[in-house]
């Protein structure tokens, strides 16, 4: 008969057991504190370290490489907040093990991250570096994609030029009121030069209007968030609707899952990220992948242009729906590069004679008048 295992709160121990046992080989804590020990932390912090490391004055501050390692655990868990880091440096065994039972609050996480952020972009291009050492980056497929990430500002309190024109033209003409009501009131007793309270009101509130307008026309922009001015209205998201986000942009290896490269960017669409994220890709690896794969928000030739001067191999998915267009539209059509040729949707070939500038003299069986004049097509039937 078999017993059913229950925790024994009663158990004491001889001698304390030891932090290192409760934290398991494979525990990818301890490759976090390897790669973090292994790293020139006085280079990456750069002219900040002397601020990282010596605090003349008050309470003993926390080490650069033990809230940094704190911070990467949190990047590998999916922990973007500092309450929930500092809540598990108090209750996951693994990062009280890797934070030396030290429990940082957080408002000291905030700080950190805040001050160091390049330093924490330097040291994700040594861990893609040293993934590549350890073989765990193939550079055979990567894949690129890009996410709307929220505005963690309160959209009741943005800014739009459409309505603040309109509050503008309100407060004015209520003021006009209040206005013509004080110069047709009846005179009476001592003059009194002194504003209004109601005019004070509409006073302050049109010129707080007009900041805001002049703030959005300095811009160049229809939508602002006062606390969140980089954030821009964007489609997307989990929720599917258009809000102040930025895009995220990240390329990921096939071979192991990994990040080699990642950018939070302002536009709203991908079409421009192809070329910048391959090169930051050849910038951390020291070359590109053999193939990288994207949809078709990065189909432009504007970035496949740039995607071959960089050298770089690209399958982007096509914009247009081959069987949702037309007999003759351009998708229909198939170039071959070994013979130059160009078969058209009725299996003929559009065999090139010659170029001149913008145009192509070509012959194929789509024209119904046959032409011979540079520039277009006729029918070779």
């Amino acid at each position: 008969m078999s017993h059913e295992l229950r925790a024994d709160y009663g158990t004491t121990f001889l001698f304390p057991p030891s932090l290192e046992d409760w934290v398991k080989p494979d525990d990818p804590a301890r490759y976090i504190r390897a790669f973090v020990d292994s790293l020139d932390l006085e280079a990456i912090a750069g002219e900040d370290w002397s601020k990282a490391t010596a605090d003349p004055t008050g309470r003993p501050h926390y080490a650069f490489d033990l809230l940094l390692k704190v911070w990467l655990y949190g990047y590998v868990y999916n922990i973007r907040s500092s309450r929930k880091l500092e809540r598990a440096c108090r209750q996951t065994m693994s990062l009280v093990w890797l934070a030396g039972m030290h429990e940082p609050d957080h408002n000291t996480l905030w700080r950190f991250w805040k001050r160091y952020q390049p330093a924490l972009k330097e040291v994700f291009v040594k861990s893609v570096r040293v993934a590549l050492e350890a073989d765990l980056v193939g550079m055979v497929v990567q894949a690129i994609d890009g996410t709307k990430i929220a505005s963690a500002s309160a959209q009741r309190t943005a800014w739009h030029r459409r309505d603040l024109e309109k509050i503008l033209k309100a407060v004015n003409e209520r003021i006009e009121t209040i206005e013509r009501e004080i110069a047709t009131a009846a005179e009476g007793g001592a003059p009194d030069d002194r504003l209004p309270g109601k005019l004070q009101g509409e006073a302050e509130l049109r010129a707080k209007v007009q900041a805001a307008l002049q703030t959005l026309q300095d811009a160049k922009c229809e939508h602002m968030h006062p606390h969140d001015p980089d954030a821009k209205m964007m489609k997307g998201g989990t929720a599917k609707r258009t809000e102040f986000a930025y895009n995220a942009q990240a390329i990921c290896d096939a071979s192991h899952g990994i990040i080699v490269a990642m950018d939070l960017v302002e536009e709203a669409n991908d079409q421009r990220q192809l070329a910048p994220m391959l090169e930051q890709v050849q910038q951390n690896s020291g070359r590109a992948a053999e193939e990288t794969l994207a949809d078709c928000g990065y189909d432009s030739a504007e970035s496949l242009a740039k995607a071959e001067a960089l050298e770089a191999s690209v399958l982007v998915s096509q914009r247009v729906d081959p069987d949702k267009v037309g007999r003759f539209h351009l998708a229909r059509f198939r170039y071959d590069e070994q013979t130059k040729e160009v078969t058209c949707p009725i299996g003929q070939t559009l065999r090139e004679v010659g170029t001149a500038k913008h145009h192509m003299r070509a012959t194929c069986c789509i024209s119904r008048r046959p032409r011979r004049k540079q520039g277009h097509f006729h029918d070779h039937g």
